[in-house]
């Protein structure tokens, strides 16, 4: 039996626990989520396992069926593949609106997170990479103050993430993404706009590829 330690509401908690679970595919595309094995596992009651299981429909990382429940989703290639690309389209775009929203501030942000890159990266640990690796595209998106877009693209990320940790697997994907984020970061600091958007449409064009080449032997793609 395993006790929720995370800050949040119960609600939060389990949500958060399950996401991570889908995104890290420690639950596969198609596993079935039975709330009777999540409560007693969790050790509490119903109701908010209920309402942690609507948040990730309404991320989009499950799905019910009517007299089967609700299971991990499985995505198609064309999903992923659109994904991508609304990924491409909104780090793109976050950039052309939002370059002019960096400061001093920003930057010193930007500095900071390419330390957590090469920390992350020099460690071998491709999960704590993950994570910098989301908050740094969070990032771009957030420099766009643009409400509706930020969401947008917190959604389309959150999916985006399990196909990430797919494409990190391979190492010299890894090498790659880490060399092509430092070289975004010193983009940014030199005020490059331009180079800033070829290198990311490279990335996430990469990033595509190699997920796409990895699909065959994830068992939550067909």
């Amino acid at each position: 039996m395993t006790n929720i330690k995370i800050q949040g509401t119960i609600r939060e908690q389990v949500y958060e626990i399950l996401k991570e679970r889908i995104l890290s595919g420690y639950y596969p595309g198609g596993t079935h989520l039975s709330e009777q094995q999540i409560c007693s596992e969790l050790n509490i009651s119903r109701s908010p396992v209920r309402e942690a299981i609507r948040l990730l429909e309404a991320d989009g990382l499950v799905s019910g069926e009517a007299n089967k429940g609700v299971a991990v989703r499985i995505f198609t290639e064309k999903d992923v593949r659109n994904m991508y690309q609304v990924e491409a389209l909104v780090q793109n775009g976050s950039i052309h609106y939002g370059f002019k929203n960096l400061g001093e501030q920003e930057k010193e942000w930007f500095r900071n997170i390419r330390e957590e890159f090469i920390e992350a990266y020099n460690s071998k640990d491709s999960a704590r990479y993950l994570q910098v690796s989301t908050r740094f595209h969070n990032q771009i998106a957030e420099l766009s103050d643009n409400e509706l877009l930020i969401h947008f693209y917190r959604r389309n990320g959150t999916l985006c993430q399990r196909f990430r940790s797919i494409s990190l697997q391979d190492p010299r994907r890894m090498e790659c993404s880490h060399n092509e984020h430092l070289q975004m970061i010193e983009a940014i600091l030199s005020g490059d706009q331009d180079a800033l958007s070829t290198i990311m449409s490279y990335h996430i064009s990469e990033s595509l590829r190699v997920t796409l080449l990895a699909i065959p032997k994830a068992s939550d793609i067909e």
